[in-house]
């Protein structure tokens, strides 16, 4: 192999990984002490003043580091020829355009949410979920860690598959590539952190998911609107607060990140 695809490999496989530790590890100081600090009036489920288990932590971090080793370090091998058939641009000393760079990451989405929405409704079959999807959802109060926490055969299919095919039909730069990455796992961390934090995106749709089991299967929520598959989330309490916290000073939510 080439001096190519081991920075390729290894540099994607670093980001990634270095990306999920870091924003966890965070979210994982408050939930181990959730009675010493004002983030957990952000709660979402009524878990406020339940500290989290150090062994839901260690086999979190246990699977995390099985599918990252044996799935997501092959994937990303695996994808480096793909990359490479489709013509991208590898040359991260380069950047894509501004316009190449918003329509790719648009097209992204687009994919990722047919593909997750589809392969996470087909995990919710009797076969499917008694057999792989049921490990992910032991966490009806997810925590972040519990992104990664998954079957091997389901992290493929709905961790990386969707995330991956996009840059590859896109034939996209690597930096754009990267960037995407980073966004996708901060999402993932963010709607599993179980909560729901001024300024950042709502994590309450998927939060639902793991407390009803039987709703929205998407990322987005387009896919579950038009097939049906949010209608008890649209009639729930958790909808009414499904927004951005824009109203909320930012003071106060600073003195709270700090107060550990």
């Amino acid at each position: 192999m080439d001096l190519g695809f081991w920075s390729f490999l290894f540099l994607t496989f670093g980001i990634q990984l270095i990306h999920y530790c870091s924003l966890c590890t965070v979210f994982t100081i408050y939930d181990l002490n959730p009675e010493n600090h004002a983030l957990s009036r952000y709660k979402i489920q009524e878990t406020k003043n339940t500290p989290v288990k150090y062994d839901d932590i260690l086999v979190c971090i246990l699977q995390a580091l099985i599918n990252q080793c044996f799935v997501t370090l092959p994937s990303i091998a695996f994808s480096y020829f793909l990359f490479l058939y489709r013509g991208s641009n590898l040359d991260y000393t380069t950047f894509p355009s501004l316009s190449r760079f918003i329509l790719d990451l648009a097209s992204f989405l687009i994919v990722e949410e047919i593909l997750f929405y589809h392969f996470h409704r087909l995990m919710h079959t009797s076969f499917f979920y008694s057999r792989i999807h049921k490990r992910h959802h032991q966490f009806t109060a997810p925590i972040s860690l519990s992104a990664l926490y998954s079957h091997p055969i389901e992290h493929a299919l709905i961790n990386l598959l969707p995330v991956l095919s996009g840059p590859i039909l896109m034939a996209s730069h690597i930096w754009t590539t990267w960037i995407w990455v980073v966004l996708v796992m901060t999402n993932a961390i963010l709607v599993h952190s179980g909560y729901h934090l001024p300024f950042l995106i709502s994590t309450r749709l998927h939060d639902f998911h793991h407390a009803q089991f039987n709703s929205n299967f998407g990322v987005l929520g387009v896919l579950d609107y038009l097939y049906g598959t949010d209608v008890d989330f649209r009639k729930s309490k958790e909808y009414e607060k499904d927004k951005i916290l824009l109203h909320f000073q930012l003071f106060k939510f600073s003195q709270a990140i700090l107060q550990i």
